[in-house]
């Protein structure tokens, strides 16, 4: 069941033989080929074309194959069956691919809508922890193009659908180990969890050291009593030293003076001899 799952999702085709014309939906994993099949059989095919969003990609007229544009170096095209291989496919290629092939002087027609999308990374499981009624409930998260679908395995709870699986204390074994598988339309990818890590629940935030600007706030009364007496006492400090600079300045000036005087009586004393 689970092939036949993955084979219907990957590959959806609705066949109008009214119009002679088939509908695909095509899902493709980014970087791999995808081959386009038209549904044409049993006949021999004297001319294949197909186009990409209204444009040529690709055609073979049994002889020789044309590529065109963003298709060059790129495709294949099967004479027998009228199918487009293209290699290494990108998010620009997803689109609408339509083929028209010539049978016996008819032209049959199929489209086929292309959805190119990344693969589908392993699920992350995190653990919240409600420390009132102690209870714990698993989260799990994957980052996805287009939304997956969640299912949880482990014991007593296989085939839970969701994201998240909780339970109480009375069903809580810290041995017990579930598993989160997550799908999309190309396949499924799983990530397991044991219950005893679950005891802290997520990292916390590491706290922020308190910014320089702020440190005063958070000061206690005693050490703003303290800082503020170191202030004042480099203020004392700052005038006294003020203080001692102009005495200083004024003994100076005042021996300049004291020299200035006996050098004038000398020179008086030297005129009168």
């Amino acid at each position: 069941m689970i092939a036949l799952w993955k084979v219907f999702h990957f590959f959806i085709c609705l066949k109008l033989t009214r119009f002679d014309a088939v509908i695909c939906v095509t899902y493709v994993e980014s970087g791999k080929s995808v081959t386009l099949n038209p549904n044409v059989s049993g006949a021999t095919l004297e001319d294949i074309l197909w186009t990409y969003n209204g444009n040529k990609a690709a055609e073979n007229d049994l002889v020789n194959l044309q590529e065109y544009g963003q298709f060059k170096g790129r495709t294949e095209i099967h004479i027998s069956t009228g199918q487009l291989t293209v290699h290494h496919m990108t998010n620009s290629d997803s689109g609408v691919y339509q083929s028209v092939i010539e049978i016996n002087g008819k032209l049959l027609h199929s489209e086929h809508d292309v959805k190119v999308i990344d693969a589908l990374p392993e699920p992350t499981v995190t653990c919240e922890v409600n420390k009132t009624s102690d209870l714990k409930t698993l989260l799990c998260s994957v980052d996805s193009q287009t939304q997956p679908s969640y299912e949880w395995s482990g014991s007593n709870f296989n085939g839970h659908q969701g994201s998240k699986l909780s339970f109480d204390k009375q069903e809580e074994n810290p041995d017990s180990v579930y598993t989160c598988i997550v799908k999309n339309k190309l396949g499924s990818k799983s990530t397991d969890f044991t219950l005893k890590d679950c005891h802290t629940g997520r990292r916390r935030r590491e706290r922020r050291k308190p910014d320089k600007k702020n440190k005063k706030e958070e000061e206690s009364p005693k050490q703003r009593s303290k800082s503020l007496g170191n202030q004042k006492n480099e203020a004392v400090t700052s005038d006294e030293d003020d203080q001692t600079g102009e005495t200083i300045e004024d003994g100076k000036e005042e021996e300049k003076q004291k020299k200035k005087i006996m050098k004038g009586k000398r020179n008086q004393t030297e005129s009168n001899q």
